[in-house]
């Protein structure tokens, strides 16, 4: 059975009661160890996206005719757009990424990545929301901080 329904299965059974919910992970413990692994396979996910991102070409850009005119707000926009090579996420380090956090979590990211120690949830949460600012996930903006202040890490 894919995951999608027998998770939702889960929490219906929950909402039925905290016995009934404890019954239906019991009846599917597949569940239990797919939550437990669903970190590591985000962290790789976001890893391997990153070793991708530094493959593709930037120098590729479509062509626009010389005189082209935008006459709409909407081709305005378009032509915007495709002008230049935006900067892509996959490109930031620490420095972009740590002027929007916290003085405290600036320290406790630092500390996850230079010297191992465990990065409490709630500082994870608050690290989502900034990566979620960039349009990527945590795991993905932790990975280009570690790759940039450890890059004797780098595999």
């Amino acid at each position: 059975m894919p995951v999608g329904p027998l998770q939702s299965g889960y929490f219906d059974a929950k909402l039925l009661g905290k016995e009934q919910g404890k019954q239906y992970l019991e009846q599917y413990p597949q569940l239990t160890d797919m939550w437990d692994t669903k970190p590591s396979y985000e962290e790789e996910t976001a890893k391997r996206i990153i070793d991708l991102s530094k493959m593709l070409r930037d120098d590729v850009h479509p062509f626009i005719r010389n005189r082209a005119e935008a006459r709409t707000t909407t081709q305005e926009g378009i032509l915007e757009a495709i002008q230049g090579p935006s900067e892509s996420a996959y490109q930031l380090g620490w420095m972009d990424f740590s002027q929007e956090m916290s003085p405290n979590l600036q320290r406790l990211v630092e500390d996850y990545i230079v010297y191992d120690e465990d990065l409490p949830s709630t500082a994870f949460d608050q690290a989502e929301y900034v990566a979620e600012g960039f349009g990527i996930s945590a795991y993905a903006m932790l990975e280009l901080i570690r790759r940039d202040l450890r890059p004797d890490t780098i595999k």
